[in-house]
């Protein structure tokens, strides 16, 4: 796609690297609960994805700290529309980077990239992120219910969007 190196005042996003993985897979085996898919992986089953896929994901680091990361998926280069989410390291989270690194870029795609709509995909129950998007501008559009089977129980998956015209009104 394309190389993204964002700076804010308190933080770096940079795309993620094979030498990321072990940072990465420790976060998303931490994050599963709230992951449309709940498998974990090993090192190797990450390595083997990041060669086989060339993931577009980004480190987000604070203090030469790697606090979190950004994924994206369903790049639709020709409507201009592309997935999101984020996944913070526990002990960053609610200190403000989950917000700062979207924001930052949400930015980029919408004004650099001229992005048309940025979306998500977040289940029902995860109510601190659903905050967090509200926050940031994400607009509800939609719900697939029972989509997901978390435990015993089955749970909706709500599709959010951020439009580009809302953006930069």
């Amino acid at each position: 796609m394309f190389e993204i190196n964002l700076r804010s005042e308190r933080i770096i996003i940079r795309p993620m690297k094979s030498t990321d993985l072990d940072f990465f897979v420790s976060l998303r085996n931490k994050c599963v609960a709230y992951l449309h898919d709940s498998r974990k992986f090993s090192l190797s089953d990450a390595k083997r994805w990041f060669k086989t896929t060339n993931p577009q994901y980004f480190v987000i680091e604070f203090e030469g700290s790697k606090v979190g990361y950004i994924r994206t998926s369903a790049w639709d280069l020709q409507n201009k529309n592309v997935y999101v989410g984020a996944d913070i390291e526990p002990k960053y989270r609610k200190k403000g980077f989950a917000f700062e690194a979207l924001k930052l870029f949400i930015d980029f795609l919408l004004r650099e990239k001229k992005f048309n709509k940025v979306s998500l995909e977040v289940l029902d129950f995860n109510t601190p992120a659903i905050s967090l998007y509200k926050k940031l501008g994400f607009k509800k559009e939609g719900v697939r219910r029972h989509h997901v089977k978390k435990g015993n129980r089955y749970v909706d998956s709500l599709i959010m969007g951020f439009l580009r015209a809302d953006y930069l009104k």
